[in-house]
């Protein structure tokens, strides 16, 4: 996977309860047809290193991130990142840090995720 290749998809900034809709999604991160009821989960990630750093670990994002909040989706098409669980509350998507959300399965035994995308805080 090519991170930096990657669009990155730009919200409004610090809208804690920001509507995210994959409905339309036709082909998952793997080049297949994207099957949304297979997706069990979503993960959101902020980092303080560019895209450009983070590139060479796309493996290990979760683990190399500041913060992380997640959320059960139940095959849903769509979330609203108000409900997003973590260590910290969620305060919405800002600019300056690099922040990436995640789709997957949490009973894959492929740890990638189905899909992956950056999101950026609009200035």
């Amino acid at each position: 996977m090519d991170f930096l290749a990657i669009e990155p998809v730009t919200v409004a900034s610090d809208v804690p309860d920001l509507v995210l809709d994959w409905a339309e999604v036709a082909t998952d991160g793997f080049g297949h047809p994207f099957t949304k009821s297979s997706v069990t989960q979503l993960l959101l990630a902020r980092f303080d290193e560019s895209p450009e750093l983070l590139s060479s670990a796309v493996l290990d994002l979760e683990g190399l991130a500041e913060e992380t909040w997640t959320m059960d989706l139940g095959g849903s098409s769509w979330a609203n990142l108000g409900a997003l669980r973590g260590e910290t509350e969620f305060l919405g998507v800002y600019p300056g840090s690099t922040w990436v959300m995640m789709l997957r399965a949490e009973d894959s035994m492929n740890p990638a995720p189905y899909l992956l995308t950056r999101l950026e805080g609009s200035p």
